[in-house]
């Protein structure tokens, strides 16, 4: 039985050094085939220390099973139990099968030396491949909102990089995982994003970019606290740093801190007069504050700066909006959506402005692009609620209201307009109901009410007059 394992063990030796030649076979076709150098490593690094390991261990058990065999031979000779000759032949085979293991060993370390050395080579290759790598990335922006679209789609190569680099032991440095997060977050995988700055604020604590990077990220996660945190530790590493204090202001405008966003905002503008982004930046929290004028004075100035800025445009039209300058807002909704199809908010806001014009069809066309585009966006839903109000289809109105709520329930006008709906066919409780629900969410809404022609037949009404009093 003991020879009989030993037989087995050798012949999956022999499969594991077959599986080595092949791996030798594959890198030299590498290109050939596509293969990576990943692949090299996976299959032949990887068989090969299994097979060499596994006959070292054959050979091992070998040597063991022919001392203990002298051994026995010893005792049988003293004892006289049975025959000399039978155990001599038992050890005899035993040493055969030893040395046997130890000539495979010996042959798959001499092809494990072969595989190595193209390894080697390869992984000299790739030292070079990385220094040439890291000259070009100092050529990018260390901020992800800064990468052009040309450098975004490079950013798929960064990611095969950084493995093919971990694959050979090659250390990472800071800057390398500054890299691979803006990789990830411009894909949108900001959680991973996250875990590279990280990274490299671990290996660098007082890199600034980092952690004004890892702000950025927090912020895209909705952790606007965390956020501002990391950017005002990239401000007292780096005052001068006028992205983080641009970052600052998106995150304190996510809190509602307008004026201190404000102050962010031209601080990073003073440190950076050409910061198109700030500029627009500055005038979103301008029209947070009502400033709508101040707020279309800075969008321009972000558009003269960087006119391909979709979202200048996008704010640009907001403000006009704002300003009831309804044809002029259509006109930089359109070139938003120029800029960027995809921008679904763009599409959202046409709409409104195309209802503001009584363009009702063409306006259900926009918010129901921006809905194919974004279907979890509440206010087109809600807006597609309005238009549809106005062509009198009063029950796919009434869905798309429901569809704004579920989305997003504390949304105060999908409940304003939900109850217009049933003000004007009638259904005074549920008028009255949905009103409450949504000046329980936004005051405003009392007095909004009161002039509002959809509510004009219960304007008398004691239940109305009580809840908008």
């Amino acid at each position: 039985m003991m020879r009989l394992r030993g037989k087995y063990l050798l012949q999956l030796a022999v499969i594991l050094i077959i599986l080595i030649r092949f791996s030798t076979s594959i890198s030299l076709s590498q290109e050939k085939d596509g293969l990576t150098p990943e692949d090299i490593l996976e299959h032949a690094q990887g068989n090969l220390d299994r097979s060499i390991s596994i006959l070292n261990t054959v050979a091992t058990i070998m040597g063991v099973l022919v001392a203990v065999l002298t051994i026995v031979i010893a005792i049988v000779g003293l004892c006289g139990l049975f025959e000399i000759n039978r155990w001599r032949k038992y050890r005899e085979e035993a040493e055969k099968s030893s040395e046997e293991a130890k000539k495979s060993a010996k042959e798959a370390k001499e092809a494990f030396d072969e595989v190595k050395h193209i390894i080697d080579e390869l992984r000299k290759i790739t030292e070079e491949d990385i220094s040439n790598f890291r000259q070009r990335l100092k050529q990018f922006p260390t901020s992800p909102e800064a990468l052009s679209e040309e450098q975004k789609e490079m950013m798929d190569e960064i990611k095969g990089k950084y493995e093919l680099f971990e694959a050979f032991g090659l250390p990472l440095n800071s800057g390398d995982y500054i890299s691979r997060g803006n990789s990830l977050y411009s894909k949108g995988k900001y959680d991973l994003a996250l875990k590279g700055y990280e990274k490299a604020i671990e290996l660098k604590p007082d890199y600034a970019e980092a952690w004004d990077n890892k702000g950025a990220a927090l912020s895209k996660l909705k952790r606007y606290e965390d956020a501002l945190e990391a950017h005002e530790k990239a401000i007292e590493l780096k005052p001068d740093l006028a992205n983080a204090w641009n970052n600052k202001g998106v995150a304190l405008s996510e809190l509602k801190r307008y004026e201190d966003a404000l102050e962010a905002h031209e601080k990073a503008i003073e440190l950076k007069p050409d910061y198109a982004e700030a500029w627009d930046n500055k005038g979103a929290a301008l029209s947070e504050l009502k400033r709508y004028e101040d707020a279309l004075e800075a969008h321009e100035k972000a558009i003269e700066l960087k006119p391909n800025l979709a979202n200048a445009w996008f704010n640009k039209g907001a403000a006009l909006s704002e300003l009831k300058r309804y044809e002029d807002a259509l006109e930089a909704f359109e070139k938003a959506i120029e800029l960027k199809p995809d921008l679904a908010e763009a599409w959202n806001n046409k709409g409104a402005a195309l209802s503001e014009l009584k363009r009702y069809e063409d306006a259900l066309e926009a918010h129901e692009k921006a809905i194919e585009l974004k279907p979890d966006l509440a206010n087109a839903w809600d807006n597609k609620g309005v238009v549809l109000n106005k062509l009198k289809r009063y029950e796919d109105a009434l869905e798309a209201h429901e569809k704004a709520i579920e989305l997003k329930p504390d949304l105060a006008n999908a409940w304003f307009n939900k109850a217009c709906l049933y003000a004007l066919t009638g259904d005074k409780d549920n008028a009255i109901e949905n009103l409450s629900k949504a000046i329980g969410l936004d005051a405003k809404y009392k007095e909004i009410a009161k002039s509002d022609e959809d509510f004009k037949n219960l304007w008398d009404d004691e239940d109305f007059q009580e809840i908008v009093s």
